[in-house]
C-alpha cells in the first residue's frame, strides 16, 4: 500500500510546485505586456495631432457620461463623496505655491475650454453651474456659512498685514485712477442698437459715478420696511464679507479676472468713496434680491435676478452723473421711452446673475409679502385740462377734480422744509430716512389703531378695525411724561421731544421745532393760551374748544383759509352755557384724559401730520361744498389732494413713510363715513328696497 500511495503523494507535491512557477511566470509576463502597453499608450498620446487627442477625449468623456447616466442615486452620491474626500484630503497637504499653481493650472485650463467652446456649450456650462451654486446654497448650514466668513475675513487681515509699502501705494494709486476714469467710463446706451432691456451677460461694465457710499445709501433706503433692513456701513461690510467668500468661485466662472481680485476685496473693505462695479450686481446673489439699474433716460441697463423667487425685495437705481444725495429727490425726469420693469422680461429671459430658482416655499420664513406682479400703466402723459393733474391713460377726467368742480389751493411750505423734503438740506437724509419719528416727535395728537402683524415682522403700516386720533390735556401732570402738544409747553421741551425716541438728532429736531413755532397756527394759538393761563389764576378751569367749522366772518365757505391766532379755538370759562358741540376739540387744561378727535373735524389732518401740514392747514370737512352747491366727499377731496401737477411743489409726494400713513389714514377715514352714512340711513336705504321689490 506504501509503495503505491508514495508515488502518488510525490507526484502531488511536484505537480503543485510546477504549478505555482507557472503561474508565477504567467503573472510577470501579464505584469510586463501591461507595462509595455502603458508606455506604447503613452507614446502613442504623445505622437497623436490634436484631431486625434479630441477625438480620444470625446470617447472617454462619452465613456464617462454613459457610466454617470446609467449609476443609481445612491451610487452617484458614493462617487461624489470619494472625489470631495480625495480633494479635501489633497487640498489639506498642499502647501500654498502648491495651492497657487494648481488654481493657476486651473485658471489656464478654464480659459481655453472658453476660448473654444460654442455658445451652446457655454450656456450649457452656464446653467450646470448655476444649478450648482443653487444646490450649495440649499444645503448650507448656518454654522457653515459664518465659517467661510471667518476664514475669508482672516486670509483677507492677513493679506493686507504682510503687503509692503510699495505694494500698497501701487494699490491706491490704482483705486485713484479707478476712480478718476469714474465719468469717463460710463456706459452709453446709444452706442449700440439694444432694445430697452439689455441681458446682463451681453452689458458691458456700468460704473457708478460718484461717491461710491451712494450705492449703499439708495439700496438701504429700498430695503426700508424688508426682513434686510440695515444701514450703509453694515450692508457694505456683508456684501463685501460675502463677495470675499465666493471669490473663487467668481473668478472661475469669468466674472471676475484673477489679476483684479484682491483690489476688488480690498477697495471694498476700505470703506471709501468706492464701490467696484463687479460688486454691484452681487447684491442679488448675496442677499436674494433683484436689482434693477435704470440709465438717465428711463431705459433698463442692467437687471439681475434673486436665486430666490419671489425675492425678497426689489432694489431699483437710477445712474447720473450727480451726487444720489442731491438725485434721488430732484424733480422726475423726463423720459424718451417708457420705463420697462425687470419683472416683465424676467419671465422670459434669463440674466447671467440668476443662479437657479428654487421655490419660494423652501424658505418660507423668509417670504413675508410676495412681490405682486407688475403692471406697467405706461407714463403720464395726459393733463387734465382743469386742474392740470397728470393723468395715466385709464384715468377718466372725472377722477382728479371731478370736472372741475374741485378746486383747492396749493399748500406752501417754509423753504428750509421744502430744502429737507428735496434733498437740497445737509440733513436730507436723516430727515427723510427717519421722518415719522421726526412726526411722532412734533405732532399735536396721538394716532390711536390696533395694528395687524404679521408672524415673525411688521413689513407695513397695516390696521384691522378703526384707526382715530387722540388728545391730551394741555398741561400734563407733574409726575407723568409730556406727550403731545402737552411737549410744547414744557420748560425742557427739546429734551422732552428727545427721550420720546431715539432715533431723532437733536440738532435737526430743534430745527423743525422752532419752524413749527414760527409757522403753525396750532403751535402759536396753544401758547399764547397757555400763556395766559400763566397769568391769569382765574382761568384755572377753563377750557379750550376747537370748532369744527371755525372761519372768519363773511367768509365764503368754500375758501380754504389758513387758521390764524384768534381762529383756530377759543378759550372758554367752565359752565352750563358753554357746552361743546359732539364734534368740537376741547382741551382740558389738566386732567380728564384723552379725548377722542371725530373724522369729520377740520383739525383731524394738521393736528397729526405736523410735517406735511406744518402751516396747519385744514383737512376735510362736512362742511366743505363743491362748485355746484353739492357736499364734497372725503374721496373726491382726498383724490384731488394726492393728485400731481405740473409745475406744482406737493410735499405729500416726498413724505415716503409719512406719506404712506396719511394715505392709510385717511383711506380709513373714508371707509368710516360711508359706513357711518350706511349706519344713520338704514330708515332709507331699507325703504328704497322694499320699493324694488314691489
Amino acid at each position: 500500500l506504501f509503495s503505491h500511495t508514495t508515488p502518488t503523494i510525490l507526484s502531488f507535491h511536484y505537480n503543485s510546485k510546477f504549478l505555482s512557477f507557472n503561474l508565477n511566470s504567467n503573472m510577470a509576463r501579464r505584469g510586463t505586456s501591461a507595462l509595455k502597453k502603458s508606455r506604447d499608450a503613452k507614446k502613442k498620446r504623445q505622437q497623436e495631432s490634436a484631431v486625434e487627442r479630441e477625438e480620444r477625449l470625446a470617447g472617454l468623456r462619452q465613456q464617462k457620461n454613459e457610466r454617470t447616466a446609467m449609476e443609481t442615486d445612491a451610487q452617484r452620491e458614493e462617487r461624489l463623496a470619494g472625489l470631495r474626500q480625495q480633494k479635501a484630503e489633497r487640498t489639506a497637504m498642499e502647501t500654498d505655491a502648491q495651492r497657487e499653481e494648481r488654481l493657476a493650472g486651473h485658471r489656464q485650463q478654464e480659459a481655453e475650454r472658453r476660448a473654444t467652446e460654442t455658445d451652446a456649450q457655454r450656456e450649457e456650462r452656464l446653467t450646470r453651474l448655476r444649478q450648482e451654486n443653487a444646490e450649495r446654497r440649499a444645503t448650507e448650514t448656518d454654522a457653515q456659512r459664518e465659517e467661510r466668513r471667518s476664514g475669508d475675513r482672516t486670509r483677507a487681515e492677513k493679506r493686507r498685514a504682510s503687503e509692503t509699502e510699495e505694494q500698497r501705494r501701487a494699490r491706491v494709486e490704482a483705486e485713484q485712477i479707478r476712480r478718476r476714469g469714474v465719468s469717463a467710463g460710463r456706459f452709453d446706451s446709444s452706442e449700440l442698437a439694444t432694445p430697452s432691456v439689455v441681458p446682463f451677460d451681453a452689458l458691458r461694465i456700468i460704473r457708478i459715478p460718484g461717491d461710491g457710499n451712494c450705492f449703499f445709501y439708495a439700496v438701504c433706503d429700498q430695503l426700508q420696511g424688508t426682513p434686510l433692513e440695515t444701514d450703509a456701513a453694515s450692508l457694505r461690510h456683508e456684501l463685501t464679507s460675502r463677495v470675499v467668500q465666493i471669490m473663487p468661485e467668481l473668478i472661475e466662472q469669468g466674472f471676475v479676472l484673477p489679476e483684479n481680485a484682491d483690489f476688488i476685496v480690498d477697495s471694498s473693505f476700505s470703506e471709501g468713496t468706492y464701490v467696484p462695479d463687479e460688486v454691484v450686481p452681487l447684491l442679488s446673489r448675496c442677499f436674494n434680491v433683484d436689482l434693477v439699474i435704470y440709465q438717465e433716460n428711463g431705459t433698463v441697463l442692467q437687471y439681475c435676478m434673486s436665486p430666490l423667487q419671489p425675492p425678497i425685495a426689489i432694489v431699483r437705481i437710477l445712474l447720473r452723473h450727480e451726487h444720489y444725495e442731491s438725485l434721488r429727490f430732484a424733480n422726475p425726469i423726463p423720459v424718451s421711452e417708457p420705463i420697462v420693469d425687470a419683472e416683465e422680461p424676467r419671465l422670459t429671459q434669463q440674466s447671467a446673475c440668476h443662479f437657479g430658482a428654487r421655490p419660494a416655499q423652501e424658505r418660507p420664513e423668509r417670504i413675508i409679502r410676495p412681490e405682486a406682479p407688475a403692471h406697467n400703466c405706461g407714463p403720464m402723459d395726459r393733463a387734465c385740462d382743469q386742474c392740470g393733474a397728470l393723468l395715466w391713460c385709464s384715468e377718466t377726467r372725472n377722477f382728479c377734480c371731478a370736472k372741475g368742480k374741485v378746486k383747492l389751493p396749493s399748500r406752501t411750505v417754509p423753504q428750509v422744509l421744502a430744502d429737507l423734503y428735496l434733498g437740497r438740506h445737509r440733513m436730507s437724509a436723516e430727515f427723510l430716512t427717519n421722518i415719522r419719528s421726526y412726526n411722532s416727535a412734533l405732532h399735536l395728537t396721538s394716532l390711536g389703531a390696533k395694528l395687524r402683524l404679521v408672524p415673525g415682522w411688521c413689513p407695513s403700516f397695516i390696521i384691522s378695525g378703526q384707526l382715530h386720533h387722540n388728545t391730551a390735556p394741555l398741561f400734563a401732570e407733574d409726575s407723568a411724561e409730556p406727550h403731545g402738544w402737552q411737549v410744547y409747553f414744557n420748560d425742557r421741551e427739546l429734551e422732552s421731544r428727545q427721550s420720546l425716541s431715539q432715533k431723532v438728532k437733536p440738532e435737526l429736531l430743534e430745527l423743525l421745532q422752532t419752524l413749527l413755532h414760527e409757522c403753525n397756527g396750532y403751535v402759536r394759538s396753544l401758547r399764547a393760551v397757555a400763556h395766559r393761563i400763566s397769568q391769569d389764576p382765574e382761568l384755572g378751569d377753563a377750557r379750550i374748544v376747537i370748532h369744527p367749522d371755525r372761519r372768519p366772518s363773511g367768509e365764503h365757505i368754500r375758501r380754504y383759509n389758513l387758521p390764524t391766532a384768534n381762529e383756530v379755538g377759543i378759550l372758554i370759562v367752565e359752565d352750563n352755557e358753554n357746552t361743546p358741540a359732539s364734534r368740537d376739540v376741547v382741551i382740558q387744561l389738566r386732567g380728564g384724559g384723552s379725548q377722542r378727535i371725530s373724522e369729520t373735524h377740520r383739525s383731524y389732518d394738521p393736528l397729526e401730520y405736523v410735517l406735511l401740514f406744518p402751516n396747519g392747514e385744514d383737512g376735510w370737512h362736512p362742511e366743505l361744498l363743491m362748485s355746484n352747491g353739492k357736499k364734497l366727499t372725503p374721496m373726491k377731496y382726498y383724490a384731488s389732494e394726492i393728485m400731481v401737477r405740473a409745475g406744482q411743489f406737493s410735499v405729500l409726494h416726498y413724505g415716503r413713510r409719512l406719506f404712506q400713513q396719511y394715505l392709510v389714514d385717511m383711506c380709513a377715514k373714508i371707509e368710516a363715513e360711508r359706513l357711518l352714512y350706511l349706519r344713520t340711513h338704514q330708515q332709507d336705504l331699507r325703504s328704497e328696497t322694499y320699493s324694488g321689490l314691489r
